[in-house]
């Protein structure tokens, strides 16, 4: 079994969400356990523009009173849940941009959330929404992780990609966040960009290093249906610009933590705490997650449900009108119930896909079988050396992660797949 193509479908979670379906108008409360600890994931779909890769669900042509009716929902949503009074873990923003939001809406996001000294909180932005009074709200409000999407330092692959911004604005967002000092930032980054060269990786590379992020994301470039970008043509040199990627940053001391994270750490793999590698299913993210708005999924055990999925800007209108206008948001209609077969397929992708691997003696604590009985793919992978199997851990190979995108879509199930259409390019 040799892998031809190595990028078939990012695997962000499991299911994807176009597997989902009309559900039988559950009550959250009977899968929501307020004693559980808890993350809360904000959804904000909005974007001042759409990028020409971008496929997630947002809207570009909104006004401040149509964000002010969105957040007044999340306000009912976290009241009707009693959310103050959960256990929360952490509280991830995301979009769309949140940071499109002007400072008055920002700091009435902050201050409506559940109040938890503990939790960490973790928000996106782009380079023209970073600045500083913006800023100094998420630092009063004790913001531990900033994720900014520059995608590339040159001014022609920003074009190409659709991006309605320059370089400078990057380099000026980065110093305004290494000024204010946020434990981690970290960047994203595009490989794969049409006429993108080494060289040119090589350029944003070195500069996004000038700022130290603690985490890179390395992004390989999907040009998929629907999407701004959709027929242009791939750049046939991806899984080489991939290759380059890599060596530069871990020969500049990052850690590779799966094919697209990087962060910088002087230590090995096997000395990380588990803030930075999954150990196993649980710490994997995407356990326990409850998602306010109306883009974002939750996953409350068997029960994984969400908004329905859309990418063009009147659909998402239409939703997200019917998300402000509902009145009970404690009860489910849209998602999936999975099967203890379907747990086993999500364990082994959330976890074969991180270069920590998969423990076999924890699968087998979980699910009371054997992982090589009940994927005997693997054994083709070792033979491919796309993995390596010891009588502890499965873990892929460096050749291996380099085709996770390719990798994670065999252990798809065949239900889901048949329930997606087999619509890979859709992962978000």
């Amino acid at each position: 079994m040799k892998i031809s193509n190595a990028y078939k479908s990012y695997m962000y979670s499991y299911p994807h969400k176009t597997a989902y379906g009309k559900l039988d108008n559950l009550s959250l409360f009977d899968y929501l356990n307020p004693a559980d600890r808890l993350d809360i994931y904000v959804h904000l779909p909005f974007c001042k523009s759409k990028c020409g890769f971008c496929n997630l669900f947002s809207m570009t042509r909104w006004t401040e009173s149509e964000i002010d009716y969105y957040l007044d929902t999340i306000e009912t949503q976290i009241c009707q849940i009693n959310l103050n009074s959960a256990n929360i873990r952490n509280i991830i923003i995301g979009g769309g941009t949140p940071m499109a939001l002007s400072v008055k809406q920002l700091d009435r996001l902050f201050r409506m959330l559940p109040s938890v000294e503990s939790a960490s909180i973790c928000i996106e932005t782009s380079p023209v929404e970073t600045v500083a009074d913006k800023l100094e709200i998420m630092k009063s409000f004790r913001v531990s992780r900033v994720s900014i999407g520059v995608q590339s330092f040159i001014d022609d692959e920003l074009d190409v990609l659709m991006r309605t911004q320059f370089s400078f604005s990057a380099h000026k967002a980065l110093m305004l966040l290494r000024d204010y000092c946020f434990p981690t930032v970290n960047v994203d980054l595009i490989y794969g960009i049409p006429n993108q060269t080494e060289r040119s990786l090589e350029i944003s590379l070195e500069l996004t290093l000038s700022y130290a992020p603690e985490e890179i994301f390395l992004y390989p470039l999907y040009i998929r249906t629907g999407t701004g970008l959709f027929g242009a043509i791939p750049n046939p040199k991806t899984y080489e610009l991939y290759g380059f990627g890599r060596d530069f940053l871990i020969e500049r001391g990052y850690v590779q933590i799966s094919m697209r994270r990087f962060i910088k750490c002087r230590r090995t793999p096997e000395s990380l705490p588990t803030c930075y590698i999954p150990r196993d299913a649980s710490a994997c993210g995407f356990e326990r997650v409850l998602a306010l708005g109306c883009g974002g999924r939750s996953y409350l055990g068997d029960l994984h449900f969400c908004w329905p999925f859309a990418v063009g800007e009147s659909q998402c209108s239409k939703i997200i009108n019917d998300y402000i206008t509902t009145t009970d948001h404690s009860r489910i209609s849209h998602g999936i119930i999975l099967t203890l077969d379907e747990h086993k397929h999500r364990y082994v992708i959330k976890n074969i896909l991180h270069t920590q691997g998969l423990s076999q003696s924890r699968y087998s604590e979980t699910f009371g079988s054997s992982v090589l009985d009940d994927f005997r793919l693997f054994y083709d992978l070792e033979k491919w050396g796309y993995a390596t199997l010891t009588e502890e851990r499965i873990t892929l190979t460096q050749l291996g992660l380099s085709f996770s995108d390719a990798i994670g879509p065999l252990f798809i199930s065949p239900d889901i797949l048949k329930r997606t259409g087999g619509r890979l390019e859709l992962s978000e």
